[in-house]
């Protein structure tokens, strides 16, 4: 009997291998042939292939979908450590997005796929996760892990110590100094969520003092943790002025506006 080929997706990006592999699982329970054999190929992973046929192809195809997640987990060439820990964060991140989007389904396929992903896939992260994490000492070396993980740009606020009339006005700001909707919608998955990306935000600021006045009142509140110093490359790294596409400042000169105390109420005395 000929087989039916059925190529997928999943491999092509680790960070969003969540949106792949259920992609390709719906795209085949939706369209498979009961007791037809198939062809599943990963194109992506060195034409990785499986045959399935029978009558468990569904959980044979989850096998497969796990064995691509143990090959992408041992691919760590190319990366450090602090590389790879940030990946899979935002790997699991992803994952916990997926699981968020199908769990209102009462549909029997829907709900073994989110125990799938549950009980079969997060804990594989969980346990690399666990040794990146002894490999950087971090339950006993914090500080020297945390400089490493924001000089590679994870600067992430604090939400859960942020008040809500706090956020409010934190979110008004940032509408009001990057006036590019998709730029701002990427800067809110990376500074709200933790979803660090490649992008440079345009930002239309008149007074580079104010900025940095802004950033310290975050850290002196609390809701930013973060070495000033590594803020300061952070904040050179990720913005460009709107008028003339220049950085906004040297690290330098970020860094010594960033220094001092602040002000307890500069989010009030901003005219939003």
């Amino acid at each position: 009997m000929r087989l039916k080929k059925f190529n997928c997706n999943a491999g092509r990006d680790f960070i969003n291998v969540s949106i792949d592999l259920w992609d390709d699982f719906k795209n085949f329970y939706n369209g498979y042939v009961p007791n037809e054999p198939y062809e599943v190929v990963y194109k992506h992973l060195d034409n990785l292939k499986f045959q399935l046929e029978g009558s468990n192809v569904i959980n044979d195809f989850l096998q497969g979908q796990l064995e691509v997640i143990r090959m992408l987990l041992s691919k760590e060439e190319g990366y450090d450590v602090h590389d790879r820990l940030i990946i899979l964060k935002q790997s699991i991140s992803e994952f916990s997005m997926i699981k968020h989007l199908i769990s209102g389904s009462d549909h029997p396929i829907v709900l073994g796929y989110l125990d799938f992903i549950s009980n079969k896939i997060l804990p594989l992260y969980s346990i690399k996760s666990d040794l990146y994490e002894a490999e950087l000492n971090i339950k006993h070396h914090r500080s020297f892990v945390r400089k490493n993980l924001e000089e590679l740009g994870y600067i992430k606020l604090t939400i859960s110590n942020a008040k809500s009339d706090d956020l409010d006005l934190v979110k008004k700001y940032f509408r009001s100094i990057i006036p590019d909707e998709v730029h701002r919608v990427r800067f809110e998955q990376e500074f709200f969520q933790g979803r660090v990306n490649d992008e440079i935000y345009v930002v239309d600021i008149k007074e580079l003092k104010k900025l940095c006045e802004f950033f310290k009142f975050l850290i002196g509140s609390g809701y930013l943790i973060v070495e000033k110093k590594a803020l300061a490359k952070w904040l050179n790294r990720k913005f460009r002025k709107l008028d003339n596409g220049k950085s906004i400042g040297t690290a330098e000169t970020l860094k010594k506006y960033l220094n001092g105390d602040y002000d307890i109420r500069f989010l009030n005395k901003l005219n939003l």
